[in-house]
C-alpha cells in the first residue's frame, strides 16, 4: 500500500494580505473610536472606544497581537518537532 503524503498548501501573499486587512480594520476603528471621544464628546459609545483604543492592554487590538505571537509560535513548534525526530533518528543509528 502505498504511502500518501499531507500536504497543506499555504500562500504566504494571501496569509499577509489577510493579516494587513485585519492590522488596518484594527486602526481605522481605533481612530474612529478616538474621533468619537474627542471631536464628538461621546467618551464611551457602547464601550467600543476603550475596546478599539491601541493604547491599551484589554482590547481587541491587544488580543490580535497575543494571537500572532500564539501562532508564530505554533508554527515554530510544528517546524522544530520534525527536525528534532529526524536528528533523534540519525543519532540512534549511528
Amino acid at each position: 500500500m502505498p504511502e500518501t503524503a499531507n500536504f497543506i498548501s499555504i500562500y504566504p501573499s494571501r496569509i499577509v494580505l489577510g493579516l494587513t486587512l485585519i492590522a488596518t480594520v484594527l486602526i481605522v476603528a481605533s481612530v474612529i473610536g478616538q474621533l468619537f471621544k474627542y471631536v464628538g464628546g461621546h467618551q464611551n459609545v457602547y464601550n467600543l472606544v476603550a475596546q478599539f483604543y491601541l493604547g491599551t492592554e484589554d482590547s481587541v487590538p491587544a488580543y490580535f497581537s497575543s494571537l500572532l505571537l500564539g501562532s508564530a509560535a505554533l508554527l515554530a513548534w510544528l517546524i522544530a518537532v520534525p527536525k528534532k525526530k529526524h536528528h533523534e533518528h540519525i543519532l540512534d543509528t549511528g
